[in-house]
């Protein structure tokens, strides 16, 4: 089955949905928007549930919500030089493997429309090891990546309220995040070949139980309150000149170095 750009431009809206692909076996679901952009009037559900299924997702694709439908083990869904923009949701189950070009997907693409869009991502996200593969995520609302990170040579996140790692991730470059409420690793993070870690407008910055920060390069952390709960040596760089810095995205910029547990500063950025 093959759809070219008129024929998707006449699909009217109104639809419950718009599925692509079934459970059988071994469907190869291209989504090819490289001669120019494909949109969906409405929600767009990708259907890869079979074993052996995949799906390429290549240049512009807008449109209502995005699904894709997969599972954690089987399902691989391929980004190369791939635009996703959509209004509402974006949900994708499965491996995502970005390959070289610069990849962005966008939850909530346009402001005050009355619809907030999230992002979240059921599997794990990795490199195709080619060079330059780089991943932009975006969210009105918040971004959740329940798998791995590892591979890709740089990530940027962009979220309206919350960031959630719930597994280790790693990453061959930078790793920069933009958030205006709670960014939070549940594993360690790793970043190599001179890759740094920058953390803007964050409300708090929780690095769990056991979660482990080692960067190759410089650490900015702007947030209103740091929690690094994995132990001793819990940040560190293995470059010897590199540099730490934290500041605090409140208004008055405090910040208080030292005080004693329960004696914080309110409205301050608390070391303690």
């Amino acid at each position: 089955l093959h759809l070219d750009l008129t024929e998707i431009g006449l699909i009217q809206a109104g639809f419950t949905d718009i599925t692509l692909g079934s459970g059988l076996p071994t469907q190869a679901i291209v989504v090819n928007g490289t001669a120019g952009t494909l949109v969906f009037k409405d929600p767009l559900i990708i259907n890869a549930t079979g074993i052996g299924n995949t799906v390429a997702v290549s240049g512009g694709l807008n449109g209502d919500t995005l699904t894709v439908q997969g599972n954690l083990t089987n399902t691989i869904t391929t980004l190369t030089a791939a635009a996703i923009s959509m209004a509402g949701n974006v949900t994708v189950n499965g491996l995502i493997q970005v390959t070289a070009g610069v990849n962005v997907i966008t939850a909530g693409n346009t402001a005050n429309d009355g619809v907030t869009g999230s992002l979240r991502i059921t599997g794990n996200i990795a490199g195709s090891a080619a060079t330059g593969e780089t991943l932009a995520l975006v969210s009105e609302s918040n971004v959740v990546v329940a798998g791995t990170v590892l591979g890709i040579d740089a990530l940027t996140v962009t979220a309206g309220t919350d960031v959630t790692f719930n597994e280790t991730v790693s990453i061959t470059g930078n790793l920069v995040i933009h958030a205006s409420g709670a960014v939070k690793f549940d594993k360690s993070l790793t970043l190599t070949a001179g890759g740094t870690l920058t953390i803007n407008g964050a409300s708090s910055v929780v690095f769990a139980n056991g979660a482990m920060v080692t960067v190759d390069g410089n650490l900015t952390i702007d947030t209103e309150t740091l929690s690094l709960l994995g132990g001793a040596n819990s940040l560190s760089s293995t470059v010897p000149n590199s540099t730490l810095t934290f500041t605090s995205k409140t208004t008055t910029n405090n910040i208080m170095v030292g005080s004693a547990v329960g004696n914080e500063l309110a409205g301050a950025l608390n070391l303690t």
